[in-house]
């Protein structure tokens, strides 16, 4: 799905992505090199914990994400430092409908 990442309160242009949707995930992951070409302000640190139960400490920033046209405002993600691609979780999809069609691999998100 394409998303829009742009600095907290920054009226500039953001960076648009190419984010996997992981329903399964409680938390949104950035990519840190997507976070620091668009200067995110770091706001502090947590541990998340992977599907193999190893734990690891993360920054977190705080972004403006624009989904389906609709802008979330301030929204608190994870800096990956391994992936590229963004993975948007829970905390951002449980505010939109979103229809998951396996079969015609579509997902879907009114505007």
């Amino acid at each position: 799905m394409e998303v829009k990442v742009t600095r907290f309160g920054d009226t500039q242009d953001g960076i648009l992505l190419n984010a996997l949707i992981d329903s399964g995930s409680d938390g949104t992951m950035t990519p840190l090199s997507i976070l620091k070409q668009i200067h995110a302000r770091k706001i502090g640190r947590t541990y998340i914990v992977a599907i193999n139960g190893a734990r690891q400490q993360v920054d977190v920033f705080e972004v403006a994400v624009q989904i389906a046209g609709q802008h979330m405002g301030r929204v608190e993600v994870v800096a990956d430092r391994h992936n590229r691609q963004m993975i948007l979780g829970r905390d951002l999809l449980n505010h939109f409908v979103v229809t998951l069609n396996g079969l015609a691999n579509l997902v879907e998100i009114p505007m």
